[in-house]
């Protein structure tokens, strides 16, 4: 009797705890139903939210490139092509300027009898070595730090051909000049040289700016 009641009563434990177990699971489920439909809620609101903020900036997008697609247009009726005969006149205007200026500096400058006959020589022999066919100088002359030679072309060259007159004359810095032909004289090239270590001298600003 004493062994039946106490199985009864461990049958009744039992029963109670999963009695009790069933009650907390049963109450505990339409809390986590409702924390996931909660959070569900939340998400599509934040999704809402981000496809509305979305779409006002393709609007903002939109509307900006329109502006800057009409800048440019109203920009490309307003441009002008270039005219190539006052491109040309204004890259000869600044090349004469930067002759002329060199050509001041030189004339101010004394003559180097260790440097100035020697390279006068070496430019000679330069143009007869490796310079164009029929090419001949017709002057030459250096001081401290600058040289000025002057090369005619033969008949028939307007001097247009490509010539590296550094190589031909053996030095690392020169600007050169190209004359058209004149009455009884070929096409001319002005070669303005610097010594090694030193530069030559830029154009100066233009009177009419």
């Amino acid at each position: 009797m004493k062994a039946i009641a106490q199985i009864s009563f461990f049958s009744l434990v039992c029963f109670g705890g999963a009695l009790a177990g069933a009650l907390i699971s049963d109450s505990g489920t339409p809390h986590s139903a409702n924390a996931r439909h909660l959070a569900g809620s939340e998400s599509q609101l934040e999704i809402a939210t981000l496809r509305e903020d979305v779409a006002r900036l393709r609007v903002i997008l939109e509307r900006d490139r329109q502006r800057v697609d009409d800048a440019v247009a109203e920009d490309l009726e307003d441009y002008e092509e270039p005219d190539l005969e006052e491109m040309i006149a204004r890259d000869r205007d600044i090349a004469e300027r930067r002759a002329a200026a060199i050509t001041a500096a030189a004339e101010r400058e004394a003559v180097d009898p260790d440097w100035a006959p020697a390279v006068e020589l070496q430019i000679a022999e330069g143009l007869a070595a490796h310079g164009p066919s029929g090419a001949t100088l017709i002057s030459t002359v250096c001081k401290t730090t600058l040289c000025i030679a002057e090369i005619e072309h033969p008949p028939g060259d307007d001097g247009t051909g490509h010539v590296n007159w550094l190589v031909v004359f053996g030095l690392s810095h020169g600007f050169f000049m190209r004359h058209e032909p004149e009455s009884g004289a070929g096409a001319r090239t002005v070669a303005y040289l610097a010594r090694d270590g030193h530069s030559l001298p830029r154009a100066e600003p233009s009177s009419a700016g």
